[in-house]
């Protein structure tokens, strides 16, 4: 139940860890994209990529709310 309830506060906005991962994780995905060029293989993965990283901003934002809650 703990999970549910951190996981709609983050959702809701009740704290700003999880925009501000998410912010990184298109930043950083845009970044990637560039440096892969215009044929490269951002084309066949980075849509993976850009998955993986918005996980671990979540990933992150509930470790941290985990910690402050306990």
């Amino acid at each position: 139940m703990t999970l549910l309830r951190q996981l709609r506060l983050l959702v809701l906005g009740e704290t700003r860890s999880l925009p501000l991962g998410v912010a990184a994780a298109v930043l950083l995905a845009t970044l990637l994209r560039e440096l892969a060029g215009p044929d490269g293989w951002w084309r066949d993965a980075g849509g993976m990529v850009l998955l993986a990283l918005v996980i671990f901003a979540l990933w992150l934002s509930l470790r941290g709310a985990a910690r402050v809650n306990t």
